[in-house]
């Protein structure tokens, strides 16, 4: 994958995150579907944070080890 940070105003950037990924290693169609949505939302969050960062915010602390 790659990321960019593209200017968009003087003050702005837009971060383009690109990522490439294969499942077809797995077994059906449905368990493609669930590993493309739990990495688009881990992706999502992870571009969030650092949208947060970025703009001087914190992050809360980690959910407890399990």
């Amino acid at each position: 994958g790659t990321l960019e940070a593209r200017p968009v105003t003087p003050t702005t950037s837009k971060i383009v995150y690109t990522l490439f990924f294969d499942n077809s290693m797995l077994p059906d169609d449905a368990a493609r579907e669930k590993d493309k949505e739990a990495r688009r939302a881990r992706f999502t969050q992870a571009l969030q944070n650092m949208k947060t960062l970025a703009e001087g915010g914190t992050l809360p602390p980690p959910p407890p080890a399990k």
